[in-house]
C-alpha cells in the first residue's frame, strides 16, 4: 500500500524536455533566418540561455560532432536507440558525464542527502527524498500514463495499476525468468 503522500506531492520537472523539432527551429531561426536572441526566446517563451546553449549543441550536431567536447563522431557514436535523436555525446565524454553523476550521487548519499536533488534528506532505508522518490514514475501515474513506459493508459482495474496491460506482461514476464 502507497503511503498518503505518493501522488500528492511529486516533484515537477525542473528542466525543459527539448524535442528535436524544437531544437531545429531554434537552430533555422538564429542560424538560417538571424532572428535575434530575444525574439527567439520571446517567441518559444524560454530564457536567452537556452536558446544560445541549443544553437551551440545544434551546430556541433549538424556538423556531426560530440556536442560536449566538439570531437568528430564516429559512425557508431551517431547510432542512437532513439532514432529522432540529432544531439550526441563521444563515447568519451559518456563516460565522463556517467562517472559524474555517479560520483555526484554517492556523495550526497553518503551526507544522508537525496541522491537526485542533493538539497533534502534521504528518506530512511531509500536513496532519495519523499520529493524525488520516483519523480517520474509518479508524474505519470498522477496523469493516468504507465508508470514504466509513460506512454500508453494505465490498466483498468488492477489494485497497485501503475502500468499498461504490454509493461505488466513484460514485468511478470521478467519475474518468472530471473
Amino acid at each position: 500500500m502507497r503511503p498518503s503522500w505518493y501522488l500528492s506531492k511529486v516533484k515537477e520537472k525542473e528542466n525543459k524536455d527539448w524535442t528535436t523539432p524544437e531544437m531545429v527551429r531554434v537552430y533555422t531561426l538564429r542560424v538560417n533566418d538571424q532572428v535575434p536572441v530575444k525574439e527567439v526566446a520571446e517567441m518559444l517563451k524560454v530564457t536567452d540561455c537556452q536558446v544560445h546553449n541549443v544553437t551551440r549543441i545544434m551546430r556541433k550536431a549538424v556538423r556531426g560532432f560530440c556536442y560536449k567536447c566538439g570531437n568528430k563522431l564516429t559512425e557508431k557514436e551517431l547510432i542512437s536507440k532513439k532514432p529522432d535523436r540529432i544531439i550526441h555525446l563521444c563515447f568519451k565524454c559518456r563516460e565522463k558525464v556517467l562517472e559524474y553523476k555517479r560520483n555526484r550521487r554517492e556523495k550526497f548519499i553518503e551526507y544522508g542527502l537525496c541522491g537526485y536533488c542533493g538539497k533534502r534528506k534521504k528518506l530512511p532505508g531509500k536513496d532519495s527524498c519523499q520529493l524525488c522518490i520516483s519523480a517520474t514514475h509518479r508524474r505519470r501515474e498522477r496523469a493516468g500514463l504507465c508508470g514504466y513506459c509513460g506512454k500508453n493508459p494505465i490498466r483498468p482495474g488492477h489494485p497497485n495499476g501503475a502500468l499498461c496491460s504490454i509493461c505488466a506482461i513484460k514485468m511478470s514476464l521478467n519475474r518468472t525468468t530471473v
